[in-house]
C-alpha cells in the first residue's frame, strides 16, 4: 500500500483507482538458471 495515494482516490472522469498494486515472485530456475516471474 502507498501512503502517498489515499484508498478513496480515483480519477476525475474514469471513476478508476489511481492506483494498482501487482505482486509477483522473481524465482531462479534450478536447471536452466533463467529469471522467471509468476503472479502470486
Amino acid at each position: 500500500m502507498n501512503p502517498l495515494v489515499p484508498l478513496e482516490s480515483i480519477g476525475d472522469d474514469s471513476h478508476t483507482p489511481t492506483s494498482k498494486f501487482v505482486a509477483i515472485v522473481l524465482e531462479r530456475a534450478s536447471e536452466t538458471g533463467l529469471i522467471m516471474a509468476r503472479a502470486s
